[in-house]
């Protein structure tokens, strides 16, 4: 009897395993065995099994190929983001261009935030910082300064969701933190400052709440006051989704939230997470959907708003035919190059070998027009 029910469990995991294998993944045996194992000791436990995330490694995380800076593949640029845990695996990079540079040397122009997610692993996802001459080589700004944010200290809390801007003479960071701490659950908005890109400090709580998700926040500054465009429940309905835009003139106080409407979004599809540019007198967006939370059936978009970000309108998809995204594309963001006219593009995207990448697409400022 008991050998029968070994083997029944056994066939049911192995045909689970063909299943995964035909629709998302492309993994061994071996790394679907731990990750079950994994999970299980998690649900049982409340802690994790493996100090180090289950999975195959990236390229440039391999031994001997840290010298290639980036990787070109059918017009796009896989750029190799050297993360404090060693992966080289990140996601939702979030990019911004300062024309007289920034920091000590005042030589690196174009700053990004992003989160190491290696295997999508998110106890390793904490905003670290990178710097850049051209937008196309990166390195921290120092070293042994990643994580600007440390991970939060109770079982399945982490952060996320980072964006970065210039206020005057400062850098600063917004992300996103999930703590799990005995069922009381919360989601908050922080932000952390810097005035050589180096040293982060002063933490500030924008906010709370047990009932929101708070998620992406994309913060620009339009005229004379800033803006954050965040997703969020839908009049508290936890299975819908929608894009909601305040405003602030000091980036602590934030009022005037309103839902924005994304018009032509294809049925079937919400919003999920956005990177924002503007572009002369118009709002540029790149869109990431969802068919439903929990879903990795994620599409990304080109979309423009004509009225300061009150609607989006959705121009076309993303195109997605690379073999480093073909599970699904994730989060990105845009910096807009006025001289070139054209829309440098840096987005995330995952391969069915779980692996997780950033990279750099650029685009034409007609793209986002009809």
């Amino acid at each position: 009897m008991i050998p029968l029910i070994l083997l029944s469990i056994f066939l049911v995991i192995f045909i689970y395993f063909i299943y995964i294998n035909i629709y998302f993944h492309n993994m061994s045996f071996q790394i679907f065995l731990k990750k079950i194992v994994k999970k299980i000791y998690k649900m049982l436990f409340k802690k994790n099994l493996f100090d180090g995330p289950v999975g195959i490694k990236s390229l440039y995380s391999i031994e001997g190929n840290n010298k290639n800076n980036l990787l070109k593949t059918n017009n796009a640029l896989i750029l190799n983001i050297s993360t404090s845990d060693k992966s080289n695996q990140a996601v939702h990079p979030d990019v911004i261009y300062i024309d007289e540079g920034f920091g000590f040397s005042k030589k690196n122009k174009y700053w990004m935030v992003c989160t190491p997610y290696p295997n999508q692993d998110d106890r390793f996802e904490n905003p670290e910082i990178f710097c850049s001459e051209d937008g196309f080589f990166w390195d921290p700004p120092k070293n042994n300064i990643n994580p600007i944010v440390k991970r939060p200290k109770y079982f399945l809390s982490h952060n996320s969701d980072a964006s970065i801007i210039l206020n005057k003479d400062k850098l600063i960071v917004f992300f996103r933190t999930s703590f799990y701490e005995k069922k009381n659950n919360m989601n908050k908005i922080q932000t952390i400052e810097s005035s050589d890109g180096v040293n982060w400090q002063n933490i500030k709580l924008l906010f709370e709440s047990k009932n929101n998700l708070y998620l992406s926040p994309a913060v620009k500054k339009l005229k004379n006051e800033w803006i954050m465009w965040m997703v969020d429940y839908q009049n508290d309905d936890k299975n819908i989704l929608s894009i909601y835009r305040r405003t602030s003139k000091n980036l602590t106080d934030w009022e005037n939230n309103s839902k924005v409407i994304c018009k032509n979004l294809p049925q079937g599809n919400i919003p999920w997470h956005i990177g924002v540019e503007i572009v002369d007198d118009k709002i540029f967006c790149f869109l990431t959907s969802i068919e439903k939370i929990g879903s990795k059936k994620l599409k990304n978009w080109l979309a423009r708003s004509d009225d300061g970000g009150h609607s989006f309108n959705i121009i076309k998809q993303f195109e997605n035919d690379r073999k480093f995204e073909n599970w699904f594309q994730y989060r990105g963001s845009m910096v807009y190059s006025q001289i070139k006219e054209k829309i440098e593009i840096f987005y995330s995207a995952v391969d069915k070998n779980n692996i997780c990448y950033i990279a750099r697409k650029d685009k034409k400022k007609s793209d986002f027009y009809e």
